[in-house]
């Protein structure tokens, strides 16, 4: 388990220190931190979290990460938890926890997704004044809309240039790929509609663990960045839907062009097997059976007929 403890300044710094002398200083009342997990097993969080004198309701939350979006809020504590993007060129979905205690904020997540530096400069650019633990939960979901916002983008990119090679070349966009942004479509999709319905929660909530009444600008600019990108994925899932419609009518007009050249090839020898069969009847009068020539001359005659076939389809278009 890794472990990345900050002592909140009021100038809106984040100073690093050891987790246990934050842990100490917390419970004595001396300041405000931020301690963030990743890299831990169920085990190893269930005993740190022993440490903190939890209620159990939320202790079991904090342990069964991963299995929903949720959001507890009681008068002394508070808990979220969202699908977050780990911001790397895969745009990897992760769950992100948080736990908001008076003066103590607790993230943790499986994967490492916190950049220090970025979330220090997010600080100063949005000049909050006196930084509280619910101050740097805004600056970390605002962080986090933002990543999704970039995902949405990157997919919006992927599907454009589909587009675009369909117009230039239909058969050059294969049905993997339309899958393959299918499903990053719908990992975006999940998890802006996760955000957005626990950002619309916390905008109307307040407790004692978490106050987002001196902060109200940027929860509205989160609020609104969250409903650009809801807009942004029911587009891209009708764009999506679109692709794989056109390329269904696509195979389906090879597969009937392809019906259409076998039509013509049984239209073509039908009237042929119907000529070797008449020739083939046990009779002894039929005609050029005695003929020295007989046989070049239905050979000729076949090909004459077969040929006339294939010149009247093809006039009529049914190789194009």
């Amino acid at each position: 388990m890794r472990f990345s403890c900050f002592e909140l300044m009021k100038t809106g710094a984040l100073e690093s220190l050891d987790v246990a002398e934050a842990t100490k200083r917390w419970s004595a009342g001396d300041g405000a931190f931020w301690i963030d997990l990743d890299s831990y097993d169920a085990k190893e969080l269930e005993k740190w979290l022993d440490g903190l004198d939890l209620r159990p309701f939320i202790k079991k939350r904090c342990l069964e990460i991963g299995k929903s979006t949720r959001l507890s809020l009681l008068s002394d504590c508070a808990y979220l938890e969202i699908t977050v993007f780990s911001g790397d060129d895969n745009w990897n979905a992760t769950d992100l926890g948080a736990l908001c205690l008076n003066n103590l904020l607790i993230t943790f997540h499986p994967h490492p997704i916190h950049n220090i530096d970025e979330i220090q400069r997010s600080i100063d650019e949005l000049q909050l004044e006196d930084v509280s633990t619910s101050g740097l939960l805004i600056v970390l979901l605002l962080l986090h809309a933002d990543k999704t916002a970039l995902a949405t983008r990157a997919n919006r990119e992927t599907v454009n240039a589909m587009d675009k090679r369909m117009d230039s070349d239909p058969e050059d966009v294969r049905l993997d790929e339309i899958l393959a942004a299918k499903d990053a479509v719908s990992k975006v999709v999940i998890a802006s509609l996760e955000q957005g319905e626990i950002f619309d929660a916390l905008a109307d909530e307040d407790t004692e663990a978490w106050d987002f009444s001196a902060y109200r600008t940027p929860m509205n600019q989160l609020i609104s960045v969250i409903g650009a990108i809801n807009r942004q994925t029911d587009r891209l899932e009708k764009q999506v839907a679109d692709l794989r419609q056109r390329h269904a009518m696509i195979q389906q007009d090879k597969t009937n062009h392809r019906l259409a050249v076998l039509t013509v090839i049984s239209a073509v020898f039908l009237p042929l097997s119907l000529m070797a069969g008449i020739w083939a009847m046990p009779f002894k009068n039929i005609p050029i059976l005695d003929l020295s020539f007989g046989y070049p001359v239905a050979l000729g005659l076949m090909a004459l007929v077969g040929g006339g076939l294939i010149w009247f389809f093809y006039k009529r278009g049914w190789f194009d």
